[in-house]
Protein backbone atom coordinates (compact mmCIF):
# COMPACT_ATOMS: atom_id res chain seq x y z
CA UNK A 1 0.00 0.00 0.00
CA UNK A 2 0.90 3.30 -0.50
CA UNK A 3 1.45 6.64 1.95
CA UNK A 4 0.10 9.80 0.43
CA UNK A 5 -0.06 13.12 1.88
CA UNK A 6 -3.40 12.73 3.18
CA UNK A 7 -2.44 9.44 5.15
CA UNK A 8 0.40 11.54 6.66
CA UNK A 9 -1.87 14.15 7.47
CA UNK A 10 -4.34 12.52 8.87
CA UNK A 11 -1.26 10.64 11.11
CA UNK A 12 -0.30 13.49 12.59
CA UNK A 13 -3.31 15.31 13.30
CA UNK A 14 -4.72 12.13 15.32
CA UNK A 15 -1.19 12.23 16.90
CA UNK A 16 0.48 8.97 15.85
CA UNK A 17 3.66 10.09 15.98
CA UNK A 18 3.59 12.11 18.99
CA UNK A 19 5.56 9.33 20.71
CA UNK A 20 8.50 10.52 18.27
CA UNK A 21 8.63 13.75 20.54
CA UNK A 22 7.53 16.14 17.71
CA UNK A 23 5.36 18.53 17.93
CA UNK A 24 2.46 18.28 15.88
CA UNK A 25 2.04 21.65 14.31
CA UNK A 26 5.75 21.47 13.39
CA UNK A 27 5.41 18.04 11.35
CA UNK A 28 2.28 19.56 9.57
CA UNK A 29 4.24 22.87 8.20
CA UNK A 30 7.19 20.73 7.10
CA UNK A 31 5.66 16.63 5.79
CA UNK A 32 4.09 18.25 2.63
CA UNK A 33 7.56 19.42 1.43
CA UNK A 34 9.44 16.22 2.47
CA UNK A 35 6.99 14.01 0.60
CA UNK A 36 7.83 15.83 -2.48
CA UNK A 37 11.18 15.70 -1.44
CA UNK A 38 11.89 12.60 -1.21
CA UNK A 39 9.23 11.72 -4.71
CA UNK A 40 11.50 13.41 -6.54
CA UNK A 41 14.22 11.46 -5.22
CA UNK A 42 12.67 8.14 -6.37
CA UNK A 43 11.35 9.39 -9.69
CA UNK A 44 15.29 10.45 -10.12
CA UNK A 45 16.05 7.04 -9.19
CA UNK A 46 13.28 5.54 -11.21
CA UNK A 47 14.50 7.37 -14.71
CA UNK A 48 18.09 6.43 -13.80
CA UNK A 49 19.11 10.24 -13.11
CA UNK A 50 21.27 9.69 -10.11
CA UNK A 51 23.34 12.86 -8.53
CA UNK A 52 26.47 13.98 -10.35
CA UNK A 53 28.70 12.76 -7.73
CA UNK A 54 26.95 9.45 -7.30
CA UNK A 55 27.06 9.26 -3.76
CA UNK A 56 30.78 10.17 -3.22
CA UNK A 57 29.48 13.25 -0.57
CA UNK A 58 26.34 12.59 1.87
CA UNK A 59 23.49 11.08 -0.67
CA UNK A 60 19.56 13.54 -1.22
CA UNK A 61 17.96 10.77 0.81
CA UNK A 62 19.89 11.45 4.17
CA UNK A 63 19.71 15.03 3.74
CA UNK A 64 15.85 14.98 3.51
CA UNK A 65 15.71 12.81 6.72
CA UNK A 66 17.78 15.28 8.70
CA UNK A 67 15.83 17.97 8.24
CA UNK A 68 15.26 20.48 11.23
CA UNK A 69 11.16 21.10 12.40
CA UNK A 70 10.58 24.56 12.57
CA UNK A 71 10.42 25.60 16.91
CA UNK A 72 6.67 26.61 16.97
CA UNK A 73 4.31 26.48 19.72
CA UNK A 74 2.29 23.46 19.62
CA UNK A 75 -1.69 24.20 18.93
CA UNK A 76 -4.15 24.63 22.35
CA UNK A 77 -5.65 21.85 23.46
CA UNK A 78 -8.82 22.76 21.22
CA UNK A 79 -7.39 22.29 18.67
CA UNK A 80 -5.87 19.13 19.15
CA UNK A 81 -8.55 17.72 20.42
CA UNK A 82 -11.09 18.96 17.06
CA UNK A 83 -8.56 17.19 15.26
CA UNK A 84 -8.06 14.09 16.83
CA UNK A 85 -12.16 14.04 16.54
CA UNK A 86 -12.13 14.76 13.33
CA UNK A 87 -9.65 12.28 12.59
CA UNK A 88 -10.67 9.24 14.79
CA UNK A 89 -14.10 10.25 16.14
CA UNK A 90 -13.24 10.22 19.56
CA UNK A 91 -10.19 11.75 21.84
CA UNK A 92 -7.30 10.34 22.34
CA UNK A 93 -4.64 12.83 24.19
CA UNK A 94 -7.48 14.64 26.39
CA UNK A 95 -10.95 15.00 26.44
CA UNK A 96 -12.61 18.61 26.62
CA UNK A 97 -14.03 18.70 29.97
CA UNK A 98 -11.25 17.57 31.63
CA UNK A 99 -10.13 20.36 34.03
CA UNK A 100 -13.91 22.25 34.46
CA UNK A 101 -15.17 19.21 37.05
CA UNK A 102 -15.55 21.95 39.40
CA UNK A 103 -17.65 24.10 36.86
CA UNK A 104 -19.87 21.17 36.04
CA UNK A 105 -20.21 20.29 39.60
CA UNK A 106 -21.37 23.49 41.09
CA UNK A 107 -23.81 23.90 38.11
CA UNK A 108 -25.51 20.24 37.84
CA UNK A 109 -29.38 20.22 39.61
CA UNK A 110 -30.03 16.97 41.40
Amino acid sequence: SVCNKRMLESLIKSGAFDSMGHKRRALMEVFEEAVDQVADIKRNEENGQDSLLGGLLSTESEETSERELPDVPEWDKRVKLGFEREMLGLYVSDHPLNGMENILAANRQI
